[in-house]
């Protein structure tokens, strides 16, 4: 029994973390996708997506021009781009983060704002309330109409990417200095480096 035991000890922290490794994989790269083909879906009916009114700058929404994280902004945004083309159970305004929570059917909960800019996605609720980037949420961008310096070419004519920071180098070393964790899951082809520092 004793032998069972030191064994035990020795393996169930290595599955319990290999299981955490695989759902963060699975549940980044289908979010990746599914919000992509949402927004390829909405620009049937919109239109393309470098028109749309996206952050505050080029925004046409009334309420977005006043305040991109207001809950008027984000709500008008969302409903009018992706309520008809995502699976969701609810939407409530995060007052105290200025955010939009949509709670997806699969359990996990995106947080939208910036007038539908900025995306922080959690596996779940607990890892929204807890908000550690890299090991339960994620920083994704949508600027489909560009972004500043080397973060152009990751998000112009794009839809939803990984969000890198302004300070990235352009390096793969260097997206650990600035936290890109998403940007290294995608670039590693959706799974987690041995190197990974987050779990």
């Amino acid at each position: 029994m004793g032998i069972i035991g030191i064994v035990a000890a020795m393996t169930i922290p290595t599955l319990i973390s290999n299981y955490k490794k695989l759902e963060i994989e699975t549940r980044l790269k289908r979010f990746y996708s599914y919000m992509n083909q949402a927004i390829q879906l909405a620009e049937i009916d919109y239109g393309d997506k470098s028109t749309w009114d996206i952050g505050q700058t080029h925004n046409n929404l009334a309420d977005c021009k006043t305040n991109a994280y207001s809950e008027a902004c984000l709500t008008t945004f969302f409903n009018k781009y992706f309520k008809n083309y995502l699976k969701y159970n609810k939407l409530l305004y995060d007052n105290e983060e200025s955010m939009l929570l949509v709670y997806m059917s699969d359990g996990s909960v995106v947080a939208v704002g910036y007038a539908g800019s900025d995306y922080n996605y959690c596996i779940n609720y607990e890892a929204y309330k807890s908000n550690v980037h890299g090991r339960g949420c994620f920083l994704f961008g949508f600027y489909p109409r560009g972004a500043y310096g080397l973060r152009n070419d990751l998000f112009k004519d794009k839809g939803i990417e990984p969000y890198v920071p302004y300070n990235w180098d352009g390096t793969f070393e260097n997206l650990y200095n600035v936290g890109a964790w998403a940007k290294i899951i995608q670039l590693n082809n959706w799974k987690i480096p041995d190197n990974y520092p987050k779990l």
